[in-house]
């Protein structure tokens, strides 16, 4: 399987009012349930930043397809991050590493987006991590994405 390397970015798309508030992530950003996602399951949805072609278009288009208004979810921006910052988050102020990032290119559509390529998710390290081990991460998983925030310049 493909390695996502430790000086990539990472882009998570991020809806309002759901994920952010304020200017500010809400644990909403990060669903302990897609971080607690088994290996070959699902995970917290990312794309690649540099594997992107106009990386902050192709964002804001695929915001725009995956918006559901009427469900009160609006594109707002994204979140970036560097994978080895990821990485570098471990359970308890301890030396575990906590989450890892995996490629999930999405292959096996008929009429492929052009961000596909690109997709990749976040879940925990190691399966047997519970929730009680992650509760932490998340607040700090949260704060890094929080750090470099791109809010899309749309007209509503």
């Amino acid at each position: 399987m493909p390695v996502v390397k430790d000086k990539e970015k990472i882009a998570r798309l991020l809806f309002y009012p759901m994920m952010v508030k304020n200017g500010v992530l809400t644990p909403a950003a990060f669903p302990m349930d897609e971080l607690l996602a088994q290996k070959d399951k699902n995970g917290s949805s990312v794309d690649r930043y540099d594997l992107l072609n106009g990386p902050e278009n192709l964002l804001y288009q695929k915001a725009r397809k995956n918006a559901n208004p009427n469900a009160g979810r609006n594109p707002f921006g994204f979140g970036l991050a560097y994978v080895r910052d990821v990485r570098s988050l471990k359970i308890n102020s301890g030396s575990d590493q906590a989450l890892e990032i995996y490629p999930d290119a999405l292959q096996d559509k008929q009429h492929p987006d052009p961000w596909d390529h690109a997709h990749a998710l976040v879940r925990k390290y190691c399966d047997t991590y519970k929730r009680g081990r992650l509760r932490g991460v998340r607040d700090y998983l949260i704060e890094l994405f929080s750090e470099n925030i791109h809010e899309f310049n749309n007209p509503h």
